[in-house]
């Protein structure tokens, strides 16, 4: 999916947004990915990736509530350095 819309009600705190992409590898691992744009280096790359860390666990806990048991993971994509971070 792409854009896919989500929101859930956590510890009185509706989480609600749009996941860039989500997909589902031959073995069932539901792989999201966010794009970002920062420019950045490299050498970069470990520190930013900490600063997106707690949209991407709002994004995971959002998937695990949809694909019940399934394993999920996150990485974020940087397009302009064309390279990805996994979480």
């Amino acid at each position: 999916a792409c854009e896919m819309p989500f929101s859930y009600e956590e510890n009185g705190t509706v989480h609600a947004g749009l996941i860039d992409v989500i997909l589902e590898k031959p073995d069932g691992t539901i792989w999201i990915a966010d794009y970002k744009t920062d420019q950045i280096t490299s050498a970069q790359i470990e520190s930013v990736k900490e600063k997106y860390r707690p949209q991407l666990e709002i994004y995971r806990r959002a998937a695990q509530k949809i694909f019940i048991g399934k394993e999920i993971k996150c990485s974020i994509l940087f397009v302009r350095l064309f390279a990805a971070a996994d979480l």
